[in-house]
């Protein structure tokens, strides 16, 4: 008996030693959050909207792209005027 308690007792203290020495996994940090006033087409009242830095990012290049596509389209069909 005194040795299956001095085996538990051994395994409990082995087994609390490793959890001690395995470092605790370090939590990631979260980004913050960034919010803006965005205004919708057809409405006088912006909208509060709040992404990550990354995200916001994201969203202003592909709102670059898609001005800077707009504008090339526009000026290749644009013909000159001619009288």
């Amino acid at each position: 008996m005194r040795l299956l308690v001095a085996v538990a007792l051994g395994s409990l203290v082995a087994s609390a030693a490793l959890a001690q020495e395995k470092p605790a996994p370090a939590k990631p940090e979260k980004e913050k959050k960034i919010c803006r006033h965005v205004g919708d087409t057809g409405s006088i009242m912006p909208k509060r909207v709040c992404h990550t830095q990354t995200e916001w990012a994201a969203i202003d290049a592909q709102e670059e792209k898609g001005a800077s596509e707009m504008f090339s389209r526009s000026r290749s069909s644009s013909a000159p005027l001619t009288n």
